[in-house]
């Protein structure tokens, strides 16, 4: 499986637009071992198809695995160092939920 580290946090907090959603989501299982990679591969996959049907529209997504849910979704990849349950985090006017969930996404 990839090492998903390198990718802490990019894009929380930069490039930021005029309307964001978030969805969180609760694991209630442990899922199959390759189903996290299916998801962010099919997030991708979303994320480029919309962008090249309209490439106008600034869609960005960005999915974040709590410290919460780490264990749980991929039990063989090392917890990043300083990874910790989803806080409040802030720039200006903008501001993003602490969430007990397991993952995060900000569309």
């Amino acid at each position: 499986m990839s090492s998903y580290a390198h990718d802490a946090q990019a894009g929380v907090l930069t490039d930021p637009s005029a309307f964001v959603e978030f969805l969180t989501f609760v694991a209630t299982d442990t899922p199959p071992d390759d189903a996290i990679e299916s998801i962010v591969g099919a997030v991708v996959g979303i994320e480029k198809s919309i962008r090249q049907k309209d490439p106008e529209s600034q869609l960005a997504i960005t999915l974040a695995i709590s410290a919460n849910g780490w264990e749980r979704l991929l039990p063989e990849v090392p917890a990043p160092r300083g990874l910790v349950p989803f806080e409040v985090l802030a720039d200006g006017d903008r501001a993003f939920p602490s969430t007990p969930g397991d993952l995060f996404f900000m569309i």
